[in-house]
């Protein structure tokens, strides 16, 4: 989503699709790289010709001009990591996943899923196999047997009229 002066704008409202979809395509963020660079021009322009036709198009238009004389200056050249910090600054990405439990377990989409945990030994674990298998298994995520860890402090187990807002895990022995 484009960040405006107008609130967010989600890019497909201004972007043509197919353009869309190949500009973001295996990326997590935006990658302000030659590809980007010639769809937002081409975006420029098609907003500038179409007269308003597209709703708030000229605060989409203003800060996708704006877009590109930061991430491209006329007097030198950014660095790709440069351009990046830029365009985290103009974007807002949001990411929806169905995450799976014991009751919707597939192995082909573990296969197929592409958010993982860096485990302590460098390997890279699917998210949903984690969740399931090991998490509970983690000292990260579970505190001493009978106490839970909530935002680092240390709740005692239920006595009446307490109430733990996570689930007591029992450690295996």
């Amino acid at each position: 989503m484009l960040k405006t002066d107008a609130g967010f704008i989600p890019f497909p409202r201004f972007i043509e699709l197919d353009r869309y979809l190949e500009v973001i395509s295996n990326r997590g963020t935006i990658r302000p790289d030659e590809g980007f660079e010639i769809t937002i021009r081409a975006t420029i322009d098609e907003l500038w010709s179409s007269s308003g036709q597209i709703p708030n198009s000229a605060k989409i238009l203003g800060t996708l001009k704006r877009a590109i004389h930061l991430m491209y200056p006329e007097d030198r050249a950014l660095e790709l990591e440069e351009r990046m910090h830029i365009g985290e600054g103009l974007v807002k990405t949001i990411f929806i996943h169905a995450f799976m439990d014991e009751h919707t377990f597939e192995v082909d989409r573990i296969k197929k899923c592409c958010t993982h945990y860096a485990l302590p030994d460098g390997r890279l674990m699917p998210g949903c196999a984690y969740n399931m298998f090991y998490r509970h298994k983690d000292p990260r995520f579970t505190g001493p047997k009978g106490r839970t860890e909530v935002w680092g402090k240390t709740v005692s187990p239920a006595t009446p009229r307490t109430r733990i807002p996570l689930p007591v895990v029992p450690t295996s022995a």
